[in-house]
Protein backbone atom coordinates (compact mmCIF):
# COMPACT_ATOMS: atom_id res chain seq x y z
CA UNK A 1 0.00 0.00 0.00
CA UNK A 2 1.41 3.42 -0.95
CA UNK A 3 1.90 6.24 1.51
CA UNK A 4 -0.77 8.29 -0.29
CA UNK A 5 -3.35 5.54 0.12
CA UNK A 6 -2.40 5.16 3.77
CA UNK A 7 -3.00 8.87 4.44
CA UNK A 8 -6.33 8.74 2.58
CA UNK A 9 -7.40 5.72 4.58
CA UNK A 10 -6.54 7.41 7.87
CA UNK A 11 -8.41 10.57 6.95
CA UNK A 12 -11.82 9.09 6.23
CA UNK A 13 -14.69 11.19 7.66
CA UNK A 14 -15.57 8.63 10.34
CA UNK A 15 -12.00 8.43 11.60
CA UNK A 16 -11.58 12.20 11.57
CA UNK A 17 -14.76 12.55 13.62
CA UNK A 18 -13.50 9.97 16.08
CA UNK A 19 -10.18 11.76 16.44
CA UNK A 20 -11.77 15.06 17.49
CA UNK A 21 -11.39 15.80 21.19
CA UNK A 22 -14.59 15.59 23.24
CA UNK A 23 -15.49 17.66 26.28
CA UNK A 24 -15.73 15.99 29.67
CA UNK A 25 -19.46 16.73 29.76
CA UNK A 26 -20.01 15.00 26.45
CA UNK A 27 -17.94 12.01 27.51
CA UNK A 28 -19.93 11.69 30.75
CA UNK A 29 -23.23 12.03 28.88
CA UNK A 30 -22.21 9.36 26.38
CA UNK A 31 -21.23 6.98 29.18
CA UNK A 32 -24.52 7.64 30.94
CA UNK A 33 -26.63 7.03 27.83
CA UNK A 34 -24.72 3.80 27.15
CA UNK A 35 -25.65 2.58 30.63
CA UNK A 36 -28.87 0.66 29.98
CA UNK A 37 -30.03 0.50 33.58
CA UNK A 38 -29.48 4.24 34.02
CA UNK A 39 -31.65 4.93 30.97
CA UNK A 40 -34.29 2.57 32.37
CA UNK A 41 -34.08 4.46 35.65
CA UNK A 42 -34.69 7.75 33.84
CA UNK A 43 -37.77 6.28 32.16
CA UNK A 44 -39.08 5.08 35.54
CA UNK A 45 -38.54 8.50 37.10
CA UNK A 46 -40.20 10.26 34.17
CA UNK A 47 -43.22 8.01 34.69
CA UNK A 48 -43.40 8.92 38.38
CA UNK A 49 -42.94 12.66 37.74
CA UNK A 50 -45.57 12.51 35.02
CA UNK A 51 -47.95 10.71 37.36
CA UNK A 52 -47.70 13.28 40.17
CA UNK A 53 -47.63 16.37 37.93
CA UNK A 54 -50.02 15.57 35.10
CA UNK A 55 -52.42 13.94 37.55
CA UNK A 56 -52.69 17.16 39.54
CA UNK A 57 -53.99 18.89 36.40
CA UNK A 58 -57.10 16.70 36.48
CA UNK A 59 -57.72 16.51 40.23
CA UNK A 60 -57.53 19.05 43.05
CA UNK A 61 -56.08 18.63 46.51
CA UNK A 62 -59.55 19.20 47.95
CA UNK A 63 -60.65 16.05 46.12
CA UNK A 64 -57.69 14.18 47.63
CA UNK A 65 -58.84 15.12 51.15
CA UNK A 66 -62.57 14.71 50.49
CA UNK A 67 -64.11 12.24 52.96
CA UNK A 68 -67.09 10.11 51.89
CA UNK A 69 -67.71 7.53 54.61
CA UNK A 70 -70.54 6.02 52.59
CA UNK A 71 -67.92 4.74 50.12
CA UNK A 72 -65.22 3.65 52.55
CA UNK A 73 -63.03 0.74 51.42
CA UNK A 74 -64.66 0.69 47.99
CA UNK A 75 -62.73 -1.48 45.50
CA UNK A 76 -61.49 0.00 42.20
CA UNK A 77 -64.38 1.13 40.02
CA UNK A 78 -65.19 3.59 37.23
CA UNK A 79 -65.87 6.28 39.86
CA UNK A 80 -62.76 5.58 41.96
CA UNK A 81 -60.19 4.01 39.64
CA UNK A 82 -57.96 2.76 42.47
CA UNK A 83 -60.59 2.44 45.17
CA UNK A 84 -61.04 4.37 48.42
CA UNK A 85 -59.43 4.21 51.85
CA UNK A 86 -60.87 3.53 55.30
CA UNK A 87 -62.71 6.88 55.46
CA UNK A 88 -63.72 7.11 51.82
CA UNK A 89 -60.89 9.16 50.28
CA UNK A 90 -59.84 8.40 46.71
CA UNK A 91 -56.58 6.41 46.70
CA UNK A 92 -55.55 7.53 43.20
CA UNK A 93 -55.84 11.23 43.96
CA UNK A 94 -54.15 10.87 47.35
CA UNK A 95 -51.30 8.94 45.70
CA UNK A 96 -50.84 11.81 43.23
CA UNK A 97 -50.62 14.52 45.88
CA UNK A 98 -48.86 12.23 48.35
CA UNK A 99 -46.19 11.59 45.73
CA UNK A 100 -45.57 15.32 45.39
CA UNK A 101 -44.93 15.61 49.13
CA UNK A 102 -42.77 12.47 49.27
CA UNK A 103 -40.60 13.73 46.40
CA UNK A 104 -40.45 17.20 47.98
CA UNK A 105 -39.31 15.70 51.28
CA UNK A 106 -36.69 13.59 49.50
CA UNK A 107 -35.33 16.53 47.52
CA UNK A 108 -35.18 19.11 50.31
CA UNK A 109 -33.90 16.62 52.89
CA UNK A 110 -30.97 15.91 50.56
CA UNK A 111 -30.32 19.65 50.19
CA UNK A 112 -30.07 19.90 53.99
CA UNK A 113 -27.83 16.84 54.31
CA UNK A 114 -25.62 17.87 51.37
CA UNK A 115 -25.19 21.37 52.83
CA UNK A 116 -24.23 20.07 56.29
CA UNK A 117 -22.05 17.25 54.99
CA UNK A 118 -20.21 19.43 52.48
CA UNK A 119 -19.54 22.14 55.07
CA UNK A 120 -18.22 19.68 57.64
CA UNK A 121 -16.18 17.75 55.07
CA UNK A 122 -14.57 20.85 53.55
CA UNK A 123 -13.65 22.43 56.88
CA UNK A 124 -12.44 19.17 58.40
CA UNK A 125 -10.38 18.09 55.40
CA UNK A 126 -8.80 21.44 54.57
CA UNK A 127 -7.91 22.74 58.04
CA UNK A 128 -7.03 19.41 59.66
CA UNK A 129 -5.57 19.37 63.15
CA UNK A 130 -7.87 19.68 66.16
CA UNK A 131 -10.71 20.93 63.95
CA UNK A 132 -10.57 17.74 61.92
CA UNK A 133 -10.40 15.60 65.05
CA UNK A 134 -13.37 17.38 66.68
CA UNK A 135 -15.61 17.27 63.60
CA UNK A 136 -14.79 13.63 62.85
CA UNK A 137 -15.50 12.58 66.43
CA UNK A 138 -18.90 14.27 66.19
CA UNK A 139 -19.49 12.53 62.87
CA UNK A 140 -18.54 9.14 64.29
CA UNK A 141 -20.76 9.70 67.32
CA UNK A 142 -23.70 10.44 65.01
CA UNK A 143 -22.92 7.33 62.96
CA UNK A 144 -22.96 5.17 66.08
CA UNK A 145 -26.62 6.02 66.75
CA UNK A 146 -29.13 3.87 64.79
CA UNK A 147 -30.59 6.25 62.22
CA UNK A 148 -34.13 4.85 62.33
CA UNK A 149 -34.24 5.08 66.13
CA UNK A 150 -33.01 8.68 66.02
CA UNK A 151 -35.60 9.52 63.35
CA UNK A 152 -38.42 8.03 65.39
CA UNK A 153 -37.44 9.82 68.60
CA UNK A 154 -37.00 13.24 66.95
CA UNK A 155 -40.12 12.92 64.79
CA UNK A 156 -42.23 11.91 67.78
CA UNK A 157 -40.84 14.77 69.90
CA UNK A 158 -40.96 17.55 67.29
CA UNK A 159 -43.69 16.43 64.89
CA UNK A 160 -46.57 18.28 66.53
CA UNK A 161 -44.68 21.44 67.51
CA UNK A 162 -45.07 23.21 64.15
CA UNK A 163 -48.48 24.38 62.93
CA UNK A 164 -49.82 24.26 59.40
CA UNK A 165 -47.89 26.16 56.75
CA UNK A 166 -48.92 27.54 53.35
CA UNK A 167 -46.60 27.02 50.36
CA UNK A 168 -47.65 28.20 46.90
CA UNK A 169 -51.25 28.29 48.01
CA UNK A 170 -51.17 24.76 49.46
CA UNK A 171 -51.83 24.23 53.16
CA UNK A 172 -49.45 21.58 54.48
CA UNK A 173 -48.95 20.01 57.85
CA UNK A 174 -46.02 21.60 59.70
CA UNK A 175 -44.66 18.09 60.22
CA UNK A 176 -43.48 18.17 56.58
CA UNK A 177 -40.87 20.81 57.44
CA UNK A 178 -39.94 18.96 60.62
CA UNK A 179 -39.44 15.66 58.77
CA UNK A 180 -37.30 17.36 56.09
CA UNK A 181 -34.91 18.80 58.67
CA UNK A 182 -34.86 15.65 60.78
CA UNK A 183 -33.94 13.43 57.81
CA UNK A 184 -31.40 15.98 56.56
CA UNK A 185 -29.84 16.40 59.99
CA UNK A 186 -29.43 12.65 60.48
CA UNK A 187 -28.00 11.72 57.06
CA UNK A 188 -25.09 14.11 56.43
CA UNK A 189 -22.36 12.01 58.03
CA UNK A 190 -21.50 9.76 55.07
CA UNK A 191 -21.38 12.79 52.77
CA UNK A 192 -19.02 14.56 55.18
CA UNK A 193 -16.63 11.61 55.15
CA UNK A 194 -16.71 11.39 51.35
CA UNK A 195 -15.98 15.12 50.98
CA UNK A 196 -13.25 15.04 53.64
CA UNK A 197 -11.48 12.18 51.85
CA UNK A 198 -11.55 14.08 48.56
CA UNK A 199 -10.32 17.29 50.16
CA UNK A 200 -7.39 15.49 51.81
CA UNK A 201 -6.25 14.25 48.41
CA UNK A 202 -6.90 17.56 46.63
CA UNK A 203 -5.39 20.07 49.03
CA UNK A 204 -1.85 18.93 48.15
CA UNK A 205 -2.47 19.12 44.42
CA UNK A 206 -0.20 21.40 42.41
CA UNK A 207 -2.92 23.90 41.49
CA UNK A 208 -4.00 24.26 45.14
CA UNK A 209 -0.40 24.72 46.29
CA UNK A 210 0.10 27.29 43.51
CA UNK A 211 -2.99 29.22 44.61
CA UNK A 212 -1.73 29.22 48.21
CA UNK A 213 1.72 30.41 47.08
CA UNK A 214 0.09 33.29 45.17
CA UNK A 215 -1.67 34.38 48.35
CA UNK A 216 -5.22 33.44 47.35
CA UNK A 217 -7.61 33.63 50.33
CA UNK A 218 -8.65 30.35 51.91
CA UNK A 219 -12.31 30.86 51.03
CA UNK A 220 -11.43 31.30 47.37
CA UNK A 221 -9.24 28.20 47.33
CA UNK A 222 -11.98 26.09 48.90
CA UNK A 223 -14.84 27.40 46.77
CA UNK A 224 -13.08 27.73 43.40
CA UNK A 225 -10.35 25.08 43.43
CA UNK A 226 -11.38 22.29 45.80
CA UNK A 227 -15.20 22.23 45.84
CA UNK A 228 -15.68 21.96 42.03
CA UNK A 229 -13.43 18.90 41.99
CA UNK A 230 -15.60 17.13 44.58
CA UNK A 231 -18.84 17.59 42.62
CA UNK A 232 -18.75 14.15 40.95
CA UNK A 233 -19.02 12.08 44.16
CA UNK A 234 -21.34 14.74 45.59
CA UNK A 235 -23.79 14.38 42.69
CA UNK A 236 -23.85 10.60 43.07
CA UNK A 237 -24.32 10.83 46.84
CA UNK A 238 -27.12 13.37 46.43
CA UNK A 239 -28.92 11.21 43.88
CA UNK A 240 -28.84 8.12 46.06
CA UNK A 241 -29.71 10.26 49.10
CA UNK A 242 -33.08 11.21 47.60
CA UNK A 243 -34.08 7.53 47.45
CA UNK A 244 -32.92 7.01 51.02
CA UNK A 245 -34.86 10.06 52.23
CA UNK A 246 -38.07 8.87 50.55
CA UNK A 247 -37.68 5.47 52.22
CA UNK A 248 -36.97 7.04 55.61
CA UNK A 249 -40.09 9.20 55.35
CA UNK A 250 -42.08 6.09 54.44
CA UNK A 251 -40.64 4.22 57.45
CA UNK A 252 -41.55 6.80 60.06
CA UNK A 253 -44.91 7.65 58.47
CA UNK A 254 -45.81 3.96 58.36
CA UNK A 255 -45.01 3.79 62.08
CA UNK A 256 -47.32 6.74 62.76
CA UNK A 257 -44.83 9.49 63.65
CA UNK A 258 -44.22 10.98 60.21
CA UNK A 259 -46.19 13.52 58.21
CA UNK A 260 -49.55 14.18 59.82
CA UNK A 261 -52.89 14.12 58.04
CA UNK A 262 -54.60 15.61 56.11
CA UNK A 263 -51.34 16.07 54.16
CA UNK A 264 -50.81 12.87 52.20
CA UNK A 265 -47.53 11.09 51.55
CA UNK A 266 -46.91 7.62 50.22
CA UNK A 267 -45.74 6.66 53.70
CA UNK A 268 -48.86 7.68 55.62
CA UNK A 269 -51.09 6.19 52.91
CA UNK A 270 -49.34 2.89 53.65
CA UNK A 271 -49.85 3.50 57.38
CA UNK A 272 -53.59 3.76 56.77
CA UNK A 273 -53.52 0.46 54.88
CA UNK A 274 -51.82 -1.46 57.70
CA UNK A 275 -55.09 -2.87 59.10
CA UNK A 276 -56.50 -3.82 55.68
CA UNK A 277 -53.63 -5.67 54.03
CA UNK A 278 -55.78 -8.69 53.14
CA UNK A 279 -59.22 -7.06 52.82
CA UNK A 280 -58.24 -4.01 50.71
CA UNK A 281 -54.94 -4.68 48.90
CA UNK A 282 -55.41 -1.61 46.66
CA UNK A 283 -54.64 0.58 49.68
CA UNK A 284 -51.00 -0.53 49.91
CA UNK A 285 -50.41 -1.77 46.37
CA UNK A 286 -50.52 1.66 44.71
CA UNK A 287 -48.26 3.71 47.05
CA UNK A 288 -45.99 0.72 47.62
CA UNK A 289 -45.49 0.25 43.87
CA UNK A 290 -44.80 3.96 43.38
CA UNK A 291 -42.17 3.93 46.14
CA UNK A 292 -40.59 0.83 44.58
CA UNK A 293 -40.46 2.37 41.09
CA UNK A 294 -39.08 5.67 42.41
CA UNK A 295 -36.37 4.15 44.58
CA UNK A 296 -35.28 1.67 41.91
CA UNK A 297 -35.22 4.42 39.28
CA UNK A 298 -33.11 6.69 41.47
CA UNK A 299 -30.69 3.87 42.29
CA UNK A 300 -30.30 2.98 38.61
CA UNK A 301 -29.63 6.62 37.75
CA UNK A 302 -27.17 6.87 40.64
CA UNK A 303 -25.26 3.84 39.37
CA UNK A 304 -25.17 5.36 35.89
CA UNK A 305 -23.88 8.68 37.21
CA UNK A 306 -21.22 6.94 39.27
CA UNK A 307 -19.89 5.14 36.19
CA UNK A 308 -20.25 8.18 33.92
CA UNK A 309 -18.40 10.51 36.28
CA UNK A 310 -15.64 8.03 37.16
CA UNK A 311 -12.38 9.68 35.99
CA UNK A 312 -10.63 6.30 35.90
CA UNK A 313 -12.97 4.95 33.24
CA UNK A 314 -11.51 5.05 29.72
CA UNK A 315 -14.68 4.10 27.83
Amino acid sequence: MTAQNTVARLNTPDEVALSKPRSLTRIALTRFLNHRMAVLGMVMLLFVFGFVTIGSLFFTEAQANWVDTARRLSPPSSEHLLGTDSIGRDVLIRSIYGGQISLLIGGFAVIVSISLGTLVGLVSGYYGGWIDSLLMRITEAMLSIPTLLLLLVLANFLGNRVGEITIFGRVLSGSVVVIIFIIGATSWMYIARIIRGNVLSLKRSEYVLAAEALGAPTRRIILLHILPNTLAPLVVAATLGVAQAILQEAYISFLGVGVKTPTATWGNILEGARSYIDDAPWLWLVPGTLILITVMGINFVGDGLRDALDPRSLK
